[in-house]
């Protein structure tokens, strides 16, 4: 019961806080979505080769809806496997905001992880499932000049987006809003 109410609280004071220091504090500049594409194999390359290779195959094979539409609903992001493609999928709605760039290597970690365990029989798990989406996130951060704007800043606020939504996340998860 007590757990409960601190999730309440969480979700009743420290996200609409979170929320404003967000959008007043780290606004890391524009993010072009075909321009972000096109550096993202470097990007990536430089971390690992075999995540440019994931990165090239999705590209290739069309394993991503990225773009921006009127119909799609902004701030959704996931990754999911289709049967039919036989290979991951990854689903966002660009926004031309540096945190496009995020969300993209976020969900890119899920698909890497996808790609790498496809054939594996792996039970979900919600928590391990994070790993490589938040830890791509963080591996990224030296990569965040090669794509231009406010490198620095984009680190800030990806460093504290990890930190903080931990406790939010897990809270939502618990209380359900």
């Amino acid at each position: 019961d007590g757990a409960l109410k601190l999730c309440q609280s969480v979700r009743d004071y420290l996200v609409p806080l979170i929320m404003m220091l967000y959008s007043e504090m780290y606004d890391a500049g524009p993010m072009d979505m075909a321009s972000a594409f096109d550096k993202m194999p470097e990007a990536l390359t430089a971390v690992d080769d075999e995540l440019a290779e994931a990165f090239k195959f999705m590209e290739e094979y069309g394993l991503y809806d990225a773009e921006s539409l009127p119909d799609k609903q902004s701030g959704i992001a996931f990754t999911t496997s289709i049967p039919a493609y036989d290979a991951p999928f990854l689903f966002m709605s660009w926004d031309e905001g540096y945190s496009s760039l995020t969300t993209l290597t976020h969900e890119f970690g899920h698909f890497y992880d996808f790609w790498l365990h496809y054939d594996d029989d792996v039970v979900f798990n919600l928590d391990s499932a994070e790993t490589y989406s938040q830890g791509l996130e963080l591996l990224m951060h030296e990569q965040y000049g090669q794509f231009g704007g406010d490198a620095e800043t984009a680190k800030l606020s990806n460093l504290q987006n990890l930190a903080v939504s931990a406790l939010i996340y897990q809270c939502a998860l618990t209380a359900r809003f």
